[in-house]
Parts: structure tokens; sequence; C-alpha cells
């Protein structure tokens, strides 16, 4: 509301003074805002925004996954992509996830057409997508140097030159006010209240926080350091110092932290019961088991969707391992794009199970000529 207002992405701290914030990247509250500015300025705006990009999922997921399987597969993966409980109980909400899927389906699939299309110019478009995505969240950032990385040695070093010119281009006027106003080109100022609320002593000694996140806010110790300063870079910079002087001083913790973190976030199981971790095993657990079954029944082929994808699960482990995955949600992002994949090994296991069932139902031909000669 404050950016229609022109008051810039600003943030109301306890002084009563309202300044420029950096805490999170922007576009979730840019695509908010144009929201409220054409649907009119109330909640259910923000609301109606969010259903309106996030339907643009499914359409997406069903065009990536034409790129490894069939149509019937593509199609299975969009629908399971349209009823993910996970997806559905965040795709109307006022999160980043309505926005942050639907982009990051859209830059994987034109980073992929980027290594083999003629056109050079899908290679800026690619940029531009991630530029977008990293915008929203900044796990995109990291995600489009690899992929520029990726792009140079499959397709060269202008292909790689393009899809970097058309990622800083939507990304650097963001760097630039930061730069002008913080001194220092970064993409949020969270990092720092992150990084320490998931290593610090308090999450290593109570078990049921194991691989959690504690707001340093409800630490005594580590709010006196922040409270009475409103610079959020500095903020974030003393939080990470904190954080890193309990690690250098504690060696031995940092192993334990990250197999605390991996475990509560790759587990099906959730820590809510009922009918959460129902859905949760009905899905995610569902799709680990048909992704194993790909897996030992070698039917998966080399693609690079699938170098993609791999290269984004092995991103967001590392980035899980050093911070924090936020459990169910933070997973949603890898859950949805191995949706394709599950589809694939779901089909190769109903396939054979109709041929188990065939071959069990039908006399093979020696018992039919003995059946003949007695009769």
């Amino acid at each position: 509301m404050r950016m229609l207002q022109g008051q810039g992405y600003s943030h109301l701290w306890p002084d009563g003074i309202l300044r420029l914030s950096a805490y999170r990247v922007p576009g979730t509250s840019a695509f908010i805002a144009l929201g409220l500015l054409s649907l009119g300025k109330h909640v259910e705006s923000a609301r109606l925004t969010a259903v309106i990009i996030g339907s643009f999922a499914a359409p997406l997921m069903y065009l990536f996954a034409r790129r490894v399987a069939s149509r019937g597969e593509s199609l299975a993966a969009g629908i399971a992509c349209v009823l993910y409980p996970t997806w559905l109980f965040l795709s109307g909400g006022v999160w980043s996830e309505p926005y942050f899927i639907p982009l990051l389906l859209l830059s994987l699939l034109l980073s992929g057409r980027a290594v083999y299309s003629p056109a050079s110019w899908i290679s800026l478009a690619a940029g531009m997508a991630w530029g977008v995505t990293a915008l929203v969240r900044p796990h995109g950032a990291p995600m489009a140097l690899l992929i520029t990385i990726y792009l140079f040695s499959r397709a060269g070093w202008r292909r790689a030159l393009l899809f970097l010119f058309g990622f800083t281009l939507l990304v650097a006027p963001w760097l630039v006010r930061n730069q002008e106003i913080f001194g220092h080109p970064f993409l949020a100022t969270e990092s720092g209240e992150t990084f320490l609320g998931s290593n610090n002593p308090y999450v290593i000694r109570n078990p049921a926080l194991h691989g959690m996140w504690v707001a340093p806010r409800q630490i005594p110790e580590y709010w006196a350091a922040i409270e009475f300063n409103y610079n959020e870079a500095e903020r974030s910079q003393i939080q990470n110092q904190i954080a890193w002087e309990y690690l250098k001083q504690n060696p031995r913790v940092a192993p334990r932290l990250a197999l605390y973190k991996l475990m509560r976030w790759l587990t099906p199981v959730t820590v809510t019961g009922g009918a959460v971790r129902l859905a949760v095993l009905a899905s995610y657990g569902m799709l680990l088991l048909f992704l194993m079954i790909g897996c030992l029944r070698r039917i998966y082929h080399g693609s690079v969707e699938l170098h993609l994808v791999s290269i984004w699960s092995l991103l967001m482990t590392a980035l899980t391992i050093v911070y924090w995955g936020n459990l169910t949600r933070g997973r949603l992002s890898v859950e949805i794009l191995w949706l394709p994949w599950g589809s694939i090994a779901a089909f190769h296991t109903l396939r054979w199970f109709r041929q188990v069932l065939r071959s069990r139902g039908t006399p093979n031909r020696s018992s039919k000529v003995a059946a003949h000669s007695g009769h």
C-alpha cells in the first residue's frame, strides 16, 4: 500500500519513523501493488491477484513436462500441480509462492529452450525471467549464476552472456538502489536473521527445535544487540557475526545443525498431525515413492530439464544446510519441479502392473495345448 502512496518500498519502525527497506526482495509486494491498483485497494484484491497469477503454474507445468514426458504423463503432472495440497494451501494467500512457482517454471522452461533453440533471444528472455524470479525470492539469483555456467558449457559464451545480461538488466536497478541507500548492493537483508535464527545454541539444546528456526527477537541477548539499530544492513551484519562466532567457537556443532536441518526439511512426516500430515504423506510421500521406483527401474533419461531441476534441488539443499529449509513451504519449489518425473514413474508402474495382471490372467501356449489334448 505504501508503494501506491508514493512512499516507496518502506517499513514503519518502532520509533515511528518510516524508512526505506530491503528486508525482502520487492517482487511479491510489486505484484500485490499492481493487483490493488487494478482490482481495488482491499485484501480480496491481493488474494485474487495471487490466484490469477498462481493459476499459470499448471499450464506451465504441462509445457515443462512435455520436454521430457509423453502427452498423458505431462497432463497428469499438470493435474497433480493443480491438486498438490501444499500448493493449494499457498496459492491463494498473500505469500510469495503464488508468484514464485509460476515464475520458476517459466524460467526453467526458457532456460531449457535456450540450450537448443537457434533463436538467441530466448537466452535473453530466460535471463530476464530469472531476474523477475530473483526479485520475488532471492534464491533465483544463485540459480541464475549456475545456469550461466551451464549455458556456457552447453551452448557457448554468447548464449551465456545474453542470459547474464538479461538477468542483470532486471536485477541491477534494485541493487543500485540498495547501494545508494544502504551502501551495499545486496538483494535482501533477511539473510542475517535467518542465519542466526537457525545457527545458535538454543536450537541445539532443545530436541524439539532440531532443524528449526527461532526468531532472534525472541532471544534476549540477540535482541539487545539489534533492538535500537534501525539500519537493516547493519542489523543483518550483526546477526551474521553472532552466528559465525558461535560456529567458530563450536566447530563440532555445524555438522549436527546441517543434519538436523536436512532431516526436518526432507521428512514427509510433518510435526502437525491429522489431515495435514495425511495430505503431505499422500502427495510428497507418494512423489518420493514414485521417484524411487523410477530410479531403481532406471526409466529416467538424461535431459537438460533433468539437469536444471537437479541443479535447483542441490542449490536448495545447500541453502537449507547453511540457512534453513522453511519446512513444507520451503520444500514446495523442489517437490513441484519433480512432478514430471513422478508422473513418468507412475505411468511406468501402471503399465508394468497391467502386464503382470495380463500374464497371470492369460494361460500360456503350452497349457492351452495340454488342455485341448486332454479334451
